[in-house]
């Protein structure tokens, strides 16, 4: 029998937590089950320091990653990844005045994922990012034709951003919705704050109290980038559309996603190759609008250790 740690406050001292999850526990199991050849048994722990403790000390044998990587597991740890994937983005304001511009937007996004390349080398094999390596991290492989990662957008430079538009800055602080506690997404945040700053450019850092603050703020306007992460659960080829969606406020940004579903409606990219450049398009399209910027990317861990 092997321990499989969970991190729920509310079900710590329960007898069978699995009972409360039907959905995920035979996922994991299913998963496991070939590899180790054990049934589980399940223990609920109030926090994920509390559960990487457990993991370390052989208490637990098995637990999902967290998603920050701020966890090194121990030498012996096995893993396997699970079909989610996340994805970090930065969500931009194009109603207004600081980003109503479209090439402001566009040199905007260059540079923050030229920092974020940076700060997540393409070495680290659970990062991934690229000023060539858009939105296509995260959707289902084999999607789109090989031509779509053929981009021509050159890198931006903090310098080079704050020599073009230091008086537009002057004229608009960009008020920067801070996400503090956040992993790699704060990790962003805080090189790009600093890197705004070191070139003199007028910023306001609105540190948020939690995901209502964030909520309420997106819908009243009162931003020009949020910091957001998105789950890819179901594998749907326009699935990723609706997390940018969903976080973009304005008349903007809602034409430009009803243009991109009116250009998808009836392609089947995957069970037809020959859609694979009509969906390509329509995603350029969309991506060339600057109104959101991917940077980071990772697929859910799940570790185990084996007893003894």
């Amino acid at each position: 029998m092997l321990d499989f740690g969970i991190v729920s406050p509310a079900l710590v001292g329960t007898a069978e937590p699995s009972s409360a999850m039907p959905e995920l526990a035979p996922l994991w199991e299913g998963l496991l089950a070939p590899a180790v050849h054990q049934r589980f048994r399940y223990t609920a722990y109030g926090s994920q320091s509390e559960l990487e403790l457990a993991f370390a000390g052989g208490r637990v044998h098995a637990m999902i990653a967290d998603r920050n990587h701020s966890y090194t597991p121990p030498y012996d740890t096995r893993r396997l990844a699970l079909r989610e994937r996340w994805v970090g983005m930065l969500v931009l304001n194009g109603e207004a005045p600081l980003f109503a511009d479209p090439q402001l937007r566009r040199d905007f996004g260059l540079m923050a994922q030229a920092l974020a390349q940076s700060l997540f080398p393409r070495r680290q094999a659970s990062w991934t990012c690229s000023p060539t390596y858009y939105t296509p991290c995260f959707m289902p492989d084999g999607l789109l034709p090989a031509s779509y990662y053929r981009r021509n957008d050159m890198s931006v430079a903090p310098v080079r951003f704050a020599g073009r538009w230091r008086e537009h800055f002057a004229a608009h602080p960009l008020r920067l919705l801070y996400t503090p506690h956040r992993g790699a997404l704060t990790r962003l945040l805080d090189l790009l704050i600093a890197e705004l700053r070191g070139q003199g450019l007028a910023l306001e850092v609105i540190e948020t109290s939690g995901a209502p603050d964030v909520y309420s703020r997106v819908a009243l306007g009162e931003f020009d980038v949020v910091p957001r992460g998105w789950a890819e659960r179901d594998g749907e080829a326009s699935g990723f559309a609706g997390a940018f969606e969903k976080q973009a406020p304005g008349a903007l940004a809602k034409a430009a996603y009803a243009r991109f579903h009116d250009q998808i409606a009836g392609l089947d990219p995957q069970g037809d190759p020959r859609h694979g450049e009509l969906y390509a398009g329509a995603l350029r399209a969309l991506e060339d609008h600057w109104l959101f910027v991917p940077f980071c990317q990772d697929r859910t861990r799940l570790l185990y250790r084996l007893p003894g």
